[in-house]
C-alpha cells in the first residue's frame, strides 16, 4: 500500500509538474498574445499615422501645384499685350494687301481679284475704327495694283497669254481699280516712296515665313 501511495505520489508529482508547466505555458501564451495585440495596434496606429502624413503631403503638393499654376496664369496675364481694335483692323488690311501683292508677283489675276474683294471689306472696317481715315497699307496696294494693271494692259502680247480665267479677272480689275484710284485722289498719289520699301520688306518677311513653314 505504501508503495502504492508513493507510486501514486510519484505519479501525481510529474503530473503536477506537467500541470504547472502547462499553466506557465498558458500564461506565457497569454502574455505573448497581449504583447502581440499591442504590437498589432501599434502597427495600425503607425499605418494610420503614415497614411495621414501621406494625405497631408499630397494636399501640400496639390496646393503648391495650384499656386504654381495660378502664378503662371498671373504672369501670362501681366505679359499679355492688349491690342486696340484699330491695330487689329490695320493688321488685317496689311495681311490681305500682302496676299494681293504676292498674287501680282506670280501673275495670278484670279487670286488677285478675290483678295481685292477681301481688301475692300477689311479697309472699310479699318476706316471706321481709324476716324474715317484710310489705312496706308490699303492706299499703297491700290496704287501698286493700278500700276500693275496699266503695265500689263500696255503689253498686248502678255495679255494674250493670260488664261481665260485670269483674263476675265484682269478685265474686271481694270474696270474697277482705276475708278477707285480716281475716287481716292491725292490719298493714293501722295503715298510716300518709303512706304513702298516698307511694303517690300513686309512682303519679303511674309514669303520668308511661308518658306520656313
Amino acid at each position: 500500500r505504501g508503495s502504492s501511495g508513493v507510486r501514486c505520489g510519484r505519479t501525481l508529482r510529474p503530473s503536477g509538474a506537467r500541470a504547472g508547466h502547462s499553466g506557465g505555458a498558458m500564461a506565457t501564451e497569454q502574455r505573448s498574445r497581449f504583447w502581440a495585440g499591442d504590437e498589432s495596434s501599434d502597427g495600425e496606429e503607425s499605418s494610420n499615422s503614415s497614411g495621414s502624413d501621406s494625405e497631408n503631403e499630397n494636399s501640400k503638393k496639390q496646393q503648391t501645384t495650384r499656386w504654381a499654376l495660378e502664378s503662371d496664369d498671373s504672369d501670362s496675364d501681366d505679359n499679355r499685350v492688349v491690342r486696340s481694335a484699330a491695330d487689329k483692323a490695320n493688321d488685317a488690311v496689311s495681311k490681305v494687301a500682302r496676299s494681293v501683292r504676292n498674287s501680282l508677283k506670280v501673275g495670278d489675276w484670279n487670286k488677285a481679284e478675290d483678295e481685292y474683294k477681301k481688301l475692300l471689306k477689311e479697309a472699310e472696317k479699318a476706316c471706321k475704327v481709324n476716324g474715317d481715315k484710310n489705312v496706308r497699307a490699303f492706299l499703297l496696294i491700290i496704287k501698286q495694283l493700278d500700276t500693275a494693271i496699266a503695265e500689263l494692259y500696255g503689253d498686248k502680247a502678255a495679255v494674250s497669254k493670260l488664261s481665260k480665267t485670269n483674263n476675265k479677272a484682269f478685265t474686271r480689275l481694270r474696270a474697277r481699280v482705276p475708278k477707285l484710284v480716281s475716287e481716292l485722289g491725292d490719298e493714293v498719289t501722295n503715298v510716300q516712296e518709303s512706304d513702298s520699301s516698307e511694303s517690300d520688306s513686309d512682303s519679303d518677311s511674309d514669303s520668308d515665313s511661308g518658306s520656313d513653314s
